[in-house]
Order: C-alpha cells, then sequence, then structure tokens
C-alpha cells in the first residue's frame, strides 16, 4: 500500500498542472503545496529527489519557468541532472537573476567540478554584478579545467562573456586580469572580444601594445578597426605592410584592402588588386561575387555591374544583386524582373522586400503595402513578423505614422508583449508628438525587459529632448551604453545628455567618439553644436570641409552654416 501512495504521489503534478493552468493558478500556492508534501510525505530521500525532478520538468514543458527556479533553489540538493541544471541556469540568467546563479554554479561544481557549463554560467554573472573576487575565482576553476595556453584556448573562456549585458563590467574585469597577469596570448583573445563588442578604438590600443609582428589575424584586426572610425590611411599601410613580399595571395586581406581603396576613392588602385586576384581564378564565381558586393555596397554601382556581368550562371544571389543594382539605378521594372526571378527561401524574402521598395519608388506606398499584404499567407509565423515590420518600415519612409499606429495595434491586440512592435509603435508617437503615448509604450517594454538597450536610450534621449528630466534621462542612456559601450547611437546620445547638463567636457569627450564611429548627420549636427559652444571653430571647420565631399550632405552642411552664424560663443 505504501509504494502505491508514493507512485499516486509522483503522479500528482500531473493532475496539478493540468486542474490549475486557468487564470486562477497561483504558483506560489502550488510551491507551496508542493513544499507541505515534500516535508509531511517523502522522508526518503530518493523519493524526493523523483519527486521534484518530475515536478520540474512538468513546470518547464509548461513554461511555468519561474516556478521551476524558484523550486529549485529552495533545495538545490534534490537535483543532480546537469541537463536540468543548465535549463535552470539559462532560465535565471535570461531573467537577470544573476545572485541566483552563482548559488547555482556554486552547487553545480560542488557534484561535477568539471562540468564546463557550471564555471561558465557562474563566471559570467559574478563579472555581470562586478563581483570581481568571484569572477576571480572561477577564471581560476576555468584555467584548472582547461589549462590554457593558445589565444584560442583563453578566447573560449572570455567569451562565455560575449553576452553578458554590462560590457563595461566584462572591460573592466579583462583590464585587471591583463594586468595581473599579462599573456600576449590572453590580450590576444580580448582583442578578439573587443572586437566583437564594436570597440575599435580599444582594439587599437591593445594591438599597440603588444605590437603586430606581421601577424596576419593582428593585423586584419588593427586595419578594419582604424577603416571603423575613418582611419583610412592607417588601414590601408597596414594592410600593404602584410602583403609585401607575400608569394602567395591572401584572398581576405586583399579584398579588405581593396575595400580601404574604394572608400579613399582610389579605384585605380582596387581595381588593380581585384584584377590580380581574378588572374588567378577568372571563372571562379564565389570570388567575382564577393567583388561585387564589395563595389555595391562601397556605391560603384557600375563597376559592380561589370564585375557581375561575369557570373552566366542562374543564381539566386546575383539575381538579388542585379535587382539591387538596378534599383539604386532606379531601373524600376528591371529591378522588379530580377527580384521576382529569385525563388530560394534563403533571399526569397529579402528580394520580395526589395521589390516592395521598388513599387514604393513608382506607383507609391499603398501598392507596396498591398503588395506585402499578398506575402502574409505564404510566410512562417516568423516571416509574418517580419513581413509587419517591413510595412512599418515603408509607412515610416513615407511619413505615415497614423497607418503605423493602427497596424500596430491590430496586431498587438493578439499578441501584447511583442517587444520590436510596441517599439514601432513609440517612435511613431514620437514622430507625431504624442510624447506621454510613446514613454507609456517604452515603459511598458521595461516591465517586459528591464534591461533592454534599445529602449532605455530611445527613452532616455526622447526625455533628453522633448523634456527637462535631465537627470532622469542621464541614467537611462548610461545603462543602456554599459550595455553598449560601442554602440555610437548611444554614445551620441550620451553626449547630447551631458550637453543639456551643462557638462561640456564630456559632452565633447563622447560627441568626438560618436561621430568618430558614424558619420551619421544627427551625429554630425550634435557634434558641431557642441564644438561651436566651446568656441573649438578650428574643430568645427574641418568637420565641415569632411563632409562637403559627400554629395548627400548638402543640406547638412547648409544647416552647419547656419549654426555657425547664429551660435553665440
Amino acid at each position: 500500500m505504501g509504494n502505491k501512495l508514493k507512485i499516486l504521489l509522483i503522479i500528482a503534478p500531473v493532475l496539478l498542472f493540468s486542474c490549475s493552468s486557468g487564470d486562477n493558478y497561483d504558483s506560489n500556492t502550488q510551491i507551496s503545496k508542493y513544499n507541505n508534501k515534500n516535508t509531511d510525505v517523502f522522508s526518503d530521500q530518493k523519493y524526493q529527489q523523483i519527486y521534484t525532478n518530475l515536478y520540474l520538468r512538468l513546470a518547464l514543458e509548461k513554461s511555468l519557468d519561474a516556478e521551476a527556479l524558484n523550486l529549485f533553489l529552495s533545495d538545490m540538493s534534490l537535483i543532480k541532472s546537469d541537463q536540468l541544471i543548465e535549463k535552470l541556469s539559462s532560465i535565471a540568467k535570461a531573467s537577470y537573476r544573476y545572485e541566483d546563479l552563482i548559488l547555482i554554479s556554486n552547487y553545480w561544481t560542488k557534484i561535477n567540478k568539471n562540468s564546463y557549463k557550471a564555471i561558465s554560467y557562474g563566471f559570467s554573472a559574478s563579472v555581470e554584478l562586478n563581483k570581481k573576487n568571484v569572477a576571480e575565482d572561477f577564471y581560476n576553476n576555468f584555467v584548472l579545467l582547461t589549462n590554457p595556453k593558445s589565444n584560442r584556448d583563453f578566447a573560449r573562456i572570455l567569451f562565455e562573456l560575449q553576452s553578458n549585458k554590462n560590457r563595461n563590467n566584462v572591460i573592466s574585469f579583462i583590464d585587471d586580469l591583463i594586468e595581473d597577469n599579462n599573456s600576449r596570448q590572453l590580450r590576444i583573445a580580448y582583442i578578439d572580444l573587443l572586437y566583437t563588442f564594436n570597440l575599435p578604438h580599444q582594439v587599437i590600443e591593445n594591438v599597440n601594445s603588444i605590437k603586430i609582428f606581421n601577424d596576419r589575424h593582428l593585423t586584419r584586426l588593427y586595419a578594419n578597426s582604424n577603416f571603423l572610425i575613418g582611419n583610412l590611411d592607417l588601414a590601408r599601410d597596414a594592410l600593404e605592410k602584410f602583403l609585401k613580399d607575400k608569394k602567395l595571395t591572401d584572398r581576405q586581406v586583399q579584398l579588405e584592402l581593396a575595400e580601404v581603396y574604394l572608400n579613399l576613392n582610389s579605384l585605380d588602385e582596387a581595381t588593380q588588386v581585384i584584377d590580380n586576384l581574378l588572374a588567378l581564378t577568372p571563372n571562379d564565381s564565389d570570388l567575382i561575387y564577393d567583388i561585387s558586393i564589395l563595389l555595391y555596397e562601397s556605391k560603384f554601382y557600375e563597376e559592380a555591374e561589370k564585375y557581375l556581368a561575369k557570373i552566366v550562371t542562374n543564381e539566386n544571389r546575383v539575381d538579388y544583386l542585379r535587382g539591387m543594382l538596378d534599383l539604386e539605378k532606379n531601373n524600376i521594372d528591371e529591378a522588379i524582373s530580377h527580384f521576382d526571378r529569385v525563388d530560394n527561401y534563403s533571399y526569397k524574402l529579402p528580394a520580395m522586400f526589395a521589390k516592395s521598395e521598388a513599387i514604393s519608388k513608382k506607383n507609391g506606398y499603398i501598392d507596396a503595402i498591398t503588395f506585402l499584404n499578398s506575402l502574409d499567407n505564404l510566410a512562417s509565423k516568423q516571416d509574418m513578423i517580419r513581413v509587419l515590420m517591413k510595412k512599418i518600415e515603408i509607412l515610416r519612409t513615407n511619413e505615415k505614422y497614423e497607418e503605423i499606429i493602427n497596424l500596430t495595434r491590430e496586431y498587438l491586440d493578439n499578441h501584447n508583449n511583442d517587444i520590436n512592435v510596441i517599439y514601432s509603435r513609440a517612435m511613431a508617437y514620437e514622430a507625431m508628438g504624442e510624447i506621454e503615448k510613446m514613454e507609456t509604450d517604452l515603459r511598458n517594454i521595461l516591465k517586459v525587459d528591464y534591461e533592454n538597450t534599445n529602449t532605455l536610450n530611445a527613452l532616455g534621449y526622447s526625455l533628453t529632448i522633448h523634456t527637462d528630466r535631465y537627470t532622469e534621462a542621464l541614467d537611462m542612456i548610461e545603462r543602456a551604453y554599459s550595455h553598449d559601450p560601442g554602440n555610437s547611437a548611444i554614445i551620441d546620445s550620451l553626449a547630447w545628455v551631458h550637453y543639456k547638463l551643462g557638462n561640456m567636457n564630456n559632452a565633447l569627450k563622447y560627441s568626438k567618439l560618436a561621430y568618430e564611429k558614424d558619420k551619421d548627420p544627427e551625429i554630425i549636427e550634435h557634434y558641431c553644436i557642441i564644438l561651436l559652444k566651446m568656441g573649438m571653430l578650428n574643430e568645427f571647420e574641418d568637420v565641415v570641409i569632411e563632409n562637403e565631399r559627400i554629395p548627400d550632405n548638402k543640406k547638412l552642411i547648409e544647416k552647419l552654416k547656419r549654426l555657425k552664424s547664429e551660435t553665440s560663443i
């Protein structure tokens, strides 16, 4: 009889969940009921473990993640499964429950000291919370477990921090680590991580500290980082030096050099590099396509079309690129014809989106939206979201903000927690001057994900330009910056809120950094206003001269010159 009772109680959670899935279900009550049963009935540790494992798995199947995590934390000793602990660890990390994650990792390493995943989660969580002593313990466990020697070995450890939310804490921890352990291989792994964080200035600084010694990997990181911040001469010199006297070809490095030449507007030098590559493999369609893409992205459309014509086979990627080239040259019917030929899934939806842009150019945005509506029944659920976002993009381009509100409201009636759609509606409200509604939407996103980087930046910047709540705005933007210190839009927001607060030195520092990373018109305008405010006329003139060379900047340059005459210094 006793065995039957135990079996019945083991099966009980199935009945519990099936009978309590409605709106009145209280997870805390169910945990309490479970704990009472656990204490009163299951004096046998073996049955407690079986019951808890089943209960947790059922909770996870029902997506009751918080309940499962809380139950596990109430007595971790009942769970020994690596797979189950890893699942609960991922829930803790996704929920920003880093203190709990450290507790789980400590328990996990006790029952399985060789678990790489256990150390990984604890390392990530302790760095996130800036608990450097705890993080060092986890790092030392990594070293004992993996015995790293090469930069690849160290990269495996450091890249456990790549998904961390607070990147500033990651950088601070590794800076301290390197100061105590000045290993060249560790430094190279760190440089790789900095590059993925989009921090070219720090990449350059760290490469200079250990010297390149004509190392291919470091050369590319150094050159590409200089390229990203507009130091084109330094990028060119590094790549040319590496390639000098090389007997064997290096396609990747040569293509990167060609890209630098194109951005220096040195078409002849770029063409020479390209033709030297093609002389070795004239019928290599992959190489020809890569060259065509490079020329297209550098806005050398005629040259891109010339090389693309060398590919005689029918390929989806080629039809798509030909369509994009015709679209840039305003050959609308030819562009649509190319897009219609694309039938491979990887290129099909991008081609249809490009076709909608072509239709909008030719017939107006209403026909473009009508065309996108025809795709709804053809798309998967995920692709339907992409189609919706494309509609919003076309409406935003045509400044049809009221229509964005209507479109998103209809969707959100059935999908009220879709962050991307709520964000799009918030931006439409802002464009309409409905700042309170914008703020409500953005704060609703933060209720779902209180560390959402884009939302923190958008709300902080909007408060900066639409209100005088600068201190509140600064707090939000600084949180966003800690998550993504390489993001030029966030850096610009930080500059502008400091400008509004009268912190001119900080405003200049961040505005200059944003400008070096991105020549977006708004970033340029902010930088110039700050330069003028600080009386830095020579620097202002340098910015104007640099951007006068870009044909699309004509209106911006006129505005900057007006600012100079209007600004009192």
